[in-house]
């Protein structure tokens, strides 16, 4: 600091001090001074305020920097999480088709057995069909043969019939005055039972005054049996080629009758088989010439004998009385009268049952050929049937096929 005197000198320090600096005094340079001081102080406040406000702006900035760091670690740790879910769910997914190609073959292997066990049973099925409409054709040829048999056998039987009916009539037209037959023939009534058998039983089972009623009820009810028509006891057998009735064994009311003892069942199972023999078609008891000594029934031929005879054994008792009185006491036997009404109804009778039996020839044949007409319909129908299954079978399974694939 120069003086007034040093700044106005014209010396070398005047000089120099007019050059490089201004002249001031004291009060300017304590006003400059005080100047200064404020602007310094301003700037010191200035520096302080902008100190505070780098600082919070650093902070603001740290603050910033860390929420980023924070945003960017979450962002990471998200784009870290969504990757590993897509990788896991790529893992499923892997794991899913793998599973539905496991599904898929095993669907298929499934489909391909189903389908060939059924094209297997289609086939078994088709054989079987075969098989049952061989066995129906041949059950009808059977049939038809069995038909044929029983038409057979019933045509042999009306001509051995009809041979044995003319055979006798011959006889009976050749017959001579007298005859040498030794047999008895009688008329019995067929079909018809003896009240002695059940009485007999009735005497083992029951009270001797019990026992004639009791007899007589069983009776009276087992030919009511008997004469019922809805019982039938038979069942039709071949034997050798020929049809033949026999008694069926597990009959209900002859598993009864023979609870009751043999002799019951016997008289029973013999009036229904005199019955059959005699004339199937009727169920009463009716009168029969017969052969008493071998039990069976008598021609015409022996019962004419046998009334001849009884007239020549008449005659020769009575061989010194007239002719007349002969025949009187012929005619007077009990024997002679039933015995002839009993052949001229014979002789009636077996008119009536070849022209029957003949008729029921002619009516036979009809019906064979009628069944026979019936089982070729029939059999071409179950042909045409199992065609049209058959047809239909195909093509349900075709269109199964074409559904699946």
């Amino acid at each position: 600091m120069a003086r007034a005197d040093d700044y106005n000198s014209l010396g070398a320090i005047g000089e120099l001090l007019r050059k490089n600096s201004d002249m001031k005094t004291l009060k300017d340079i304590g006003s400059e001074g005080a100047n200064k001081t404020e602007k310094l102080l301003r700037l010191k406040e200035l520096e302080s305020s902008s100190h505070v406000c780098l600082l919070r702006r650093i902070n603001n900035f740290d603050c910033y920097f860390f929420e980023n760091e924070i945003f960017l670690l979450l962002g990471d740790f998200m784009n870290a999480m969504r990757t590993s879910h897509l990788r896991l769910a790529a893992l499923e997914q892997e794991k899913a088709d793998e599973n539905v190609q496991k599904l898929v073959d095993k669907q298929t292997r499934e489909t391909k057995t189903i389908l060939d066990d059924f094209l297997r049973l289609n086939t078994q099925l088709e054989m079987k069909q075969k098989v049952e409409l061989e066995i129906k054709h041949l059950s009808g040829k059977l049939q038809v043969m069995e038909l044929k048999l029983v038409y057979c056998s019933v045509s042999v039987s009306v001509f051995v019939y009809e041979n044995s009916c003319l055979v006798q009539l011959q006889s009976l037209q050749s017959l001579p005055g007298t005859a040498s037959c030794r047999t008895h023939i009688g008329v019995k009534k067929l079909g018809e039972l003896d009240p002695s058998v059940f009485l007999s039983l009735c005497k083992r089972k029951f009270p001797a005054a019990d026992a004639e009623a009791e007899s007589a009820s069983l009776c009276s009810k087992w030919q009511n049996e008997i004469e019922n028509p809805e019982w039938q006891p038979f069942k039709v057998i071949i034997v050798d080629g020929k049809a033949s009735e026999v008694l069926k064994e597990d009959d209900r009311k002859l598993r009864e009758l023979k609870e009751l003892g043999k002799e019951p069942y016997a008289a029973v199972t013999k009036a229904l088989l005199e019955l059959k023999d005699s004339n199937g078609s009727r169920k009463d008891p009716f009168t029969e010439l017969w052969n008493y000594d071998e039990c069976r029934k008598a021609n015409m031929v022996e019962g004419v004998r046998f009334a001849l005879k009884l007239c020549n054994d008449y005659y020769l008792v009575c061989c010194n009385s007239e002719p007349s009185v002969s025949l009187t006491l012929c005619m007077t036997n009990d024997s002679f009268f039933p015995l002839l009404l009993e052949i001229l109804k014979m002789r009636q009778l077996g008119q009536q049952n070849t022209q029957r039996v003949v008729e029921e020839n002619r009516k036979l044949r009809y019906d064979i050929q009628d069944m026979v007409d019936a089982l070729d319909a029939r059999n071409k129908q179950i042909k045409e049937s199992e065609h049209d299954k058959k047809n239909l079978e195909q093509e349900k399974l075709i269109r199964w096929a074409i559904a699946f694939i």
